[in-house]
């Protein structure tokens, strides 16, 4: 603080930015997004709109990975990415799990 996603903030929630029409994820208000498309992990495409993070480079350097658009509309498991807490784990209704497997990849590649 400050900074313009506080007015979003609540403690315990992760909220989901979305693109205006509500159809894409971003990201969440304090961490980067990674899906899980059942094959690969998917990071949001260059070009949406998000603060750089400094986890999600760590990510791309790291792991093999595509880039697609995180469809709000979409079962894809997601989880939190962020330097200080690393991998977040979340539960969006309509989605499953997070893959344990690829988590503790992305979390051995923030140890980094």
């Amino acid at each position: 603080p400050p900074n313009r996603y506080e007015a979003v903030r609540a403690p315990g929630v992760a909220t989901l930015l979305t693109s205006e029409d509500g159809a894409q994820l971003y990201e969440s208000c304090s961490a980067a997004l990674v899906a899980w498309d059942g094959a690969h992990l998917v990071l949001p495409p260059l070009d949406a709109p998000g603060v750089r993070s400094l986890a999600e480079e760590a990510l791309v350097d790291a792991l093999p990975h595509r880039r697609a658009e995180l469809r709000v509309a979409s079962d894809w498991p997601l989880l939190l990415i962020n330097a200080v807490a690393g991998a977040c784990a979340i539960e969006v209704p309509g989605r499953g799990a997070f893959p344990v497997t690829e988590r503790e990849k992305i979390a051995a590649a923030l140890r980094r």
